[in-house]
């Protein structure tokens, strides 16, 4: 494989990946609207975890509060639609 050929492939790849764990179609924070201070059991969403990627797993419910970051059971898109606000 030429080396342009393996990058364009390594970027397709990387897309496709970005689209999986963090489409907000999915659910999630950013679908929901939800981003809670604190502990809150009752911030959550339908969606996959971001720990998810590391067990293998697909949870379909997932965490919208600062303490999923403790837990490990944030949303996908916890970071990116949260961490600013």
């Amino acid at each position: 494989m030429a080396p342009t050929m393996a990058i364009h492939a390594a970027a397709v790849i990387a897309a496709l990946v970005s689209v999986v764990l963090i489409n907000p179609a999915e659910g999630g924070c950013w679908e929901q609207q939800l981003c809670c201070t604190g502990k809150n059991v009752t911030c959550k969403a339908s969606g996959p975890r971001m720990n998810d990627v590391d067990t293998g797993k697909r949870s379909r419910v997932c965490f919208c509060d600062e303490y999923c970051l403790r837990l490990k059971d944030c949303c996908t898109d916890y970071t990116d639609t949260c961490k600013g606000k």
